[in-house]
Parts: structure tokens; C-alpha cells; sequence
């Protein structure tokens, strides 16, 4: 079953837009708090990030951003994917970068290609040890080699 585009971009915009709620509210959570804890610096900048399972490519959609509920505070939309290229920047590098964001933010939404790019083409030492860790992945990936005649092992079977 296809959805049309409208609904498409509704259920996008009600998804998308249930996480930022849930992100306005704990903001505002964190401030009420912040007035009566003096050990919480209510003056900290402030972003959230909405993950998504996949690429909504939220920069390039102003239709999907016009059909979003208002963020009260600096908001990104990224991929699972997305957020795995995020962390191979340092601290300095993903504060300097959701700065910036915020910085270009319309109306609460930060745009965060600029900080996807600075990730680009770095590998997550996390993610690549863990896959490595798992033999049936190694086991997995070498009998599919052996099955396409590929290695020393197709030969001597």
C-alpha cells in the first residue's frame, strides 16, 4: 500500500512531532527544576535531537518542517544511522557544530547537514569493534565469499 504524499508528510509531521513535544516538555521539566535546585545552570545552552529510524532529510523537506509542531528550543531531526556519524566527532568538534546549528536554526529547527558532513568518512571504532566481535558476522560474511568463488578458500573448498 503506497501513501500519498499528503499523508505521507502527516505522518511524518505527527511522529516527528511527538518527539518534539516530548522534548518541549523536558525542557520545560528541566527549567521548573532548574528554579528550585540551584545546582542546575538554567543558562546552559539547550538542543535536542529527534531520532528517527530513517533518513527524513528534514534540510531539504520545508514542506515536512512547515507541517512540524513548534520546537521551544533548538531541535535537529536525524536517522539512528546519522546519530552513529555524529559521535565519531569529538566534544569540541559536536559542540562546535550544534552551535552553528543552532546558530541557522529556523524557527527552533536545526538544519544539521553541516554537521553531518564534518563526520563524514570517519569510522565508529564502537560499531566496527562490536560487528568485529560477533563471529557469526565473520562466519557469515566468510561463507558467502566462499559460495561467490571469492578468496583462497573457494579453491580448496
Amino acid at each position: 500500500m503506497r501513501i500519498g504524499s499528503d499523508a505521507w508528510i502527516d505522518v511524518v509531521a505527527d511522529s516527528t512531532g511527538h518527539g518534539i513535544e516530548q522534548l518541549n516538555e523536558t525542557k520545560r521539566n528541566i527549567e521548573a527544576i532548574a528554579a528550585v535546585n540551584p545546582l542546575i545552570d538554567p543558562g546552559k545552552r539547550c538542543v535536542g535531537l529527534v531520532i528517527t529510524m530513517e533518513p527524513l532529510y528534514i534540510n531539504e523537506n520545508w514542506f515536512v518542517r512547515e507541517g512540524l509542531i513548534d520546537a521551544e528550543f533548538p531541535i535537529g531531526v536525524i536517522s539512528a544511522g546519522e546519530l552513529e556519524s555524529l559521535v565519531t566527532l569529538s566534544g569540541d568538534e559536536l559542540a562546535q557544530a550544534l552551535c552553528e546549528a543552532v546558530d541557522a536554526a529556523e524557527n527552533n529547527v536545526m538544519l544539521l547537514t553541516p554537521a553531518l558532513n564534518a563526520a563524514q568518512g570517519r569510522e565508529n571504532s564502537l560499531i566496527v569493534s562490536t560487528f568485529d566481535s560477533i563471529g557469526l558476522i565473520t562466519r557469515t560474511a566468510d561463507k558467502s565469499s566462499r559460495r561467490r568463488g571469492e578468496g583462497e578458500s573457494a579453491v580448496t573448498g
